[in-house]
């Protein structure tokens, strides 16, 4: 039994190979670490797109909604705290 694993090792195409997949593996560019490195940092920006995408899409549904007079004052008023001349506002937050 330790012969045969002695001849295995002796094998200069065995060594070979493992000497590659060793390099492959842990000493190359794109070794293994980098690649998962890469994939997490992709699924990050990912994440990130996502969210710029949602308030892109809630940012055009309120530039839409404001085309109109009536609703300018209203989101001014509701969302920006905006007064009128001689008009105080309170904002009360409940937490």
């Amino acid at each position: 039994m330790k012969n045969k694993v002695v001849s295995y090792l002796k094998n200069k195409y065995i060594i070979a190979t493992t000497v590659f997949f060793l390099y492959a593996l842990f000493l190359d560019d794109f070794d293994i670490f980098t690649l998962v490195t890469q994939k997490n940092r992709l699924a990050v920006i990912e994440n990130k797109k996502k969210e710029v995408d949602k308030n892109l899409q809630n940012s055009r549904e309120t530039l839409s909604k404001l085309q109109s007079t009536d609703n300018v004052e209203h989101y001014a008023r509701s969302v920006k705290f905006f007064k009128k001349d001689n008009e105080e506002i309170f904002v009360i937050t409940y937490e």
